[in-house]
């Protein structure tokens, strides 16, 4: 079936960002109604998500705080099934950053971790390591209260170097 939102997109939006926020499908018999398919990495349900993916580094806490909960949780669950979406959102925001997917999005089937994800994460989560808690809190203090945080960020960015991200 034709998704008019995707063919309009393609001629407007260069490259790869004809990713659509939602995929708009008309249904057969139901004539000018219109239908929200949930995307995987694209579908969210948060009120403000510039709050995780303007940082880059409170991006990777955000992942790295969702994950856990979600192991081992069945998926059949609407809440869980929206923390998945969520999830996946903001693995999928990492692109801002220069991470790379090896698929699009899609509404059948979940983002898929690539080692370029999997190097960002690492990075972080090493960087993240390096801060004590005193200088974990005056970060986020400073952050919340819009001051300077670079001095409590890396020096090279994840991407940078990648010999030095295996460990």
């Amino acid at each position: 079936m034709l998704n008019y939102l995707e063919l309009l997109s393609s001629f407007l939006l260069p490259n790869n960002l004809t990713l659509l926020l939602y995929s708009i499908k008309i249904q057969n018999g139901l004539k000018g109604c219109i239908f929200m398919e949930k995307v995987w990495g694209i579908y969210h349900t948060y009120s403000v998500p510039e709050l995780y993916t303007d940082n880059e580094f409170l991006l990777w806490e955000k992942i790295s705080s969702l994950e856990p909960i979600l192991r081992g949780i069945e998926v059949n669950d609407v809440f869980n099934r929206e923390l998945d979406y969520n999830l996946d959102f903001l693995i999928y925001s990492t692109r801002k950053y220069g991470v790379e997917f090896n698929c699009e999005p899609s509404s059948t089937r979940r983002i898929e971790k690539s080692e370029s994800f999997n190097k960002w994460f690492t990075f972080w989560e090493n960087h993240r390591k390096t801060l004590d808690t005193c200088k974990y809190a005056e970060f986020l203090h400073k952050l919340v209260n819009n001051e300077d945080v670079s001095e409590y960020m890396p020096d090279t960015k994840w991407n940078d170097n990648p010999k030095s991200l295996i460990k």
